[in-house]
């Protein structure tokens, strides 16, 4: 604000980067839609930003990563260290997160999280590759889903049968074009009787004559709030209680009523 009378006030724009004392680059890592047979590697790198700025890493621990190796490096004492993430082989199919933990001795960054996410292909590719059910609190209560199973690291198959876990599940395979399959399923109960079963796809790979699709029950609730209770028959309400007549006593000098003792 000024006393301008062309320009009585003014708004000025400042923008810079913010500095982290302690850099890692990068700060997560993806390996999607990748084959199972197809090594990865990264390397992460932890660096100090900022001058006057120096820490040691004093280890690094892996959460959630059995399929991959880690070793951490020195490369410039007090400044920069690199953390060398490998797959061990091949790679387990299907989503997988997991974290790495780096414990340093500085105080603004004693722990650092990276995350690192895999989605990984087989010899097909199925969507989704976990069904998930929402359970419900009426009994019979059903629902329908599809999957689609797909060419991955193999190109032409041939999908010859959907086995469910429960004979309530009916399934229907459908051909939408060569190599390309839905998998309908109706009648799939919304309770915990199907949690931790599997969906047995059959084909006609030799290295892959099966794949199995795991149900997952998972139940929602909206919080704060209870299911409501069905009804029940009313509870039929209490009968009046009697009303007593008090004796009145008329004031002094009036006759009594008819029917009433004066005492």
């Amino acid at each position: 604000m000024s006393n301008d009378p062309e320009t009585p006030s003014l708004q000025l724009t400042m923008t810079g980067t913010a500095i982290p004392a302690i850099e890692v680059d990068p700060q997560m890592v993806n390996f999607m839609n990748v084959m199972d047979d197809n090594p990865r590697e990264q390397t992460i790198r932890i660096v100090a930003k900022k001058e006057g700025v120096t820490f040691k890493v004093l280890e690094v621990t892996a959460q959630d990563l059995d399929a991959f190796t880690h070793e951490l490096k020195e490369i410039t004492p007090g400044k920069e260290y690199a953390i060398e993430l490998k797959s061990k082989g091949a790679l387990p199919e299907g989503s997988k997160n997991g974290r790495l933990i780096i414990r340093t001795d500085n105080q603004q960054r004693p722990a650092i999280l990276v995350n690192v996410a895999t989605y990984v292909i087989g010899a097909l590719k199925v969507m989704p590759n976990m069904i998930n059910v929402r359970g419900s609190d009426i009994p019979g209560e059903t629902e329908s889903q599809q999957i689609s199973v797909m060419p991955g690291r193999v190109a032409a198959f041939e999908l010859l049968e959907a086995v469910p876990p429960v004979e309530q599940i009916k399934t229907e395979i459908r051909k939408i074009s060569d190599n390309n399959y839905v998998v309908k399923l109706e009648g799939i109960p919304r309770d915990s009787s199907i949690e931790g079963k599997e969906l047995i796809l059959k084909t006609n790979l030799a290295e892959k004559p099966e794949i199995k699709v795991p149900f997952h029950v998972f139940n929602f609730r909206v919080p704060g709030k209870t299911p409501a209770k069905p009804a029940g028959p009313a509870t039929p309400a209490a009968p009046p209680k009697p009303v007593t007549q008090q004796p009145v006593t008329p004031p002094a000098g009036v006759p009594s009523p008819v029917g009433v003792i004066q005492q």
